[in-house]
């Protein structure tokens, strides 16, 4: 009986302890997505899908060099496809639930259960594909390194995508970078309007 009690606390403390990790990593993702959002205006949402997409690109690449044909191609595509639509949308819904709640909890992909499982997966991928890669390295099976580094590319891209769901972004901002940007064009556009006036007087 002792055995068994001590063997339930062992694993709720395991539990417990990724549980924590999860939590500390997200927080880790956040405070980067908020540094890219003060700085470009894109949030976590934005950076979720740019990650998904590169998700995508390396997908592609990987059946295309294990040469699985073009049904398959365009399948994946459409399934791709529908499933970018369909993140977007819940992007958008995730955000505005977000801004407005203005609590951490808001956030579907941060606390359910669904999400915090593809996070775990995500990881247990990428550590995956290291070991796969040092076996690689390991037994001089350099004609398939190119696969598999690929194959830690994509793990990646789905991890960063995984997490950066899990963020809470800051509320719209147009973002430093955006800012001198505009301020440099409408600089621009005013030394041109101040000079055609001159140019169309110097004119006999």
């Amino acid at each position: 009986m002792k055995t068994r009690k001590s063997l339930t606390e062992l694993l709720l403390w395991i539990w417990q302890q990724v549980k924590w990790g999860d939590e500390q990593l997200i927080l880790v993702y956040e405070r980067f997505a908020h540094k890219v959002q003060r700085l470009t205006g894109y949030d976590c949402f934005a950076l979720a899908k740019g990650h998904f997409i590169c998700f995508c690109i390396t997908t592609f690449t990987f059946d295309f060099l294990l040469k699985k044909g073009v049904s398959w191609a365009m399948g994946l595509y459409f399934f791709y496809a529908y499933c970018y639509v369909s993140i977007n949308m819940e992007h958008k819904r995730s955000r505005k639930r977000i801004l407005e709640a203005e609590v951490r909890s808001a956030n579907p992909h941060k606390v359910g259960t669904f999400a915090f499982s593809m996070r775990l997966f995500s990881i247990f991928g990428v550590g995956l594909m290291f070991f796969i890669l040092y076996i690689d390295v390991l037994l001089n099976l350099y004609n398939i390194v190119l696969f598999t580094l690929l194959g830690i590319v994509r793990q990646i891209c789905f991890m960063n995508w995984a997490y950066f769901e899990a963020c809470d972004p800051l509320p719209p901002c147009r973002g430093k970078i955006r800012q001198v940007l505009d301020s440099f064009a409408k600089n621009k556009i005013t030394v041109v309007a101040e000079v055609e006036p001159r140019t169309h007087l110097a004119k006999p």
